[in-house]
Formats: C-alpha cells, structure tokens, sequence
C-alpha cells in the first residue's frame, strides 16, 4: 500500500456509506437501504471508536466497543487501521487486533479473524497488513506479521501465516496459493 495522506473522518465514513448503499456522490438519499445494513451499523461503530481514540476519549472508545459487540457482534480494536470503504458483509463473529491494517475497499466476512499468533503482542508489527481490495471469506483467519498483498482473495477458513502475494487467492489450512 502506498503511502498517502490521512483521510478525514467525513471522508472515511462517505465513502463507507457510499459502498454500502451503491452511490457515491449522493449517496444520503440511500441512507435508508443503507442503514438497514448491519456492516455499515458495525463500519460507524468502529469509525466512532476509532474517532474518539485518536481524540484521547480512551474509556468512550473501548466503551462504544463493547457496545459493536453486543449490538453487531463485531470486535475491532480502536488501534486498527481501516482504511476507506470497508465492506463488512455479516459483521458477526469478525475480530481485528490493534495493530491491524486494512487498505481501501477490503471485504471481510463473517467470522473473520486479523490478529497476533501470540496471546501478548510485543508491537504493531506483529499484526497483519492487509492491502487495497482484497477479499476475506468466511472463518478465515490472518495470523502474525504477514502483509496480503492488493487484490488478494483469502478463501473461506483457511489460515494465513505468510505473505499473499498481490492478486493472488490462497486456500487452506496453512494457505496456499491455487490457480
């Protein structure tokens, strides 16, 4: 992922809206389609959260986690990083570490887990680094310092200890390369 300037909260959340309701520009006047969406109720918990962090409010943000807990099933650290347009398909289950990096326009579905191989993580660099557009299935879990490469498809369950090359698609119990 290259570099780039820090998005605004407003232009983090439009474009969250936008993917969820399917207009960019005015995407307001789908608010309704939109909101009866769970993974847009669960991506402005976590841009909230995430809000109120980097605001110093430490105890609302872990609050307002617990809160996408119960209310979405969805448990993501205030120190993740996630990029513009997430797509959370069914939010249910899905657990992302602090020091986990999602680029623009990730899909992550239900029961999705990013995070240490570790129980105590010594630093952010032992969190996975997901890049721009890249698919998540079901169940599947991103373990440890690994970087999945742009456009990556990671197969429903399977388990991801090393890197995924960009545009690949991995399947498996460890992952592995197909096609």
């Amino acid at each position: 992922m290259p570099a780039a300037a820090e998005p605004t909260f407003g232009a983090l959340v439009s474009s969250d809206v936008a993917r969820y309701t399917g207009r960019p520009g005015r995407w307001w006047t789908a608010i309704p389609r939109g909101f009866s969406r769970p993974g847009l109720w669960a991506t402005l918990v976590v841009r909230a959260q995430q809000r109120l962090r980097a605001r110093g409010h430490v105890r609302a943000a872990s609050m307002l986690r617990g809160i996408g807990v119960v209310t979405v099933g969805i448990d993501v650290d205030a120190g993740a990083q996630i990029g513009p347009g997430v797509w959370f398909e069914h939010p249910v289950g899905v657990v992302i570490g602090s020091g986990v990096v999602l680029g623009s326009g990730v899909s992550v579905a239900p029961g999705v887990t990013l995070g240490v191989r570790q129980s105590l993580a010594a630093s952010a660099a032992d969190f996975p680094v997901v890049g721009d557009g890249v698919f998540i299935g079901a169940r599947a879990s991103v373990l440890g310092a690994v970087t999945v490469g742009d456009g990556a498809v990671v197969a429903a369950h399977s388990l991801v200890l090393d890197d995924v090359a960009p545009g690949a698609t991995v399947v498996g119990v460890p992952a592995r390369p197909v096609g």
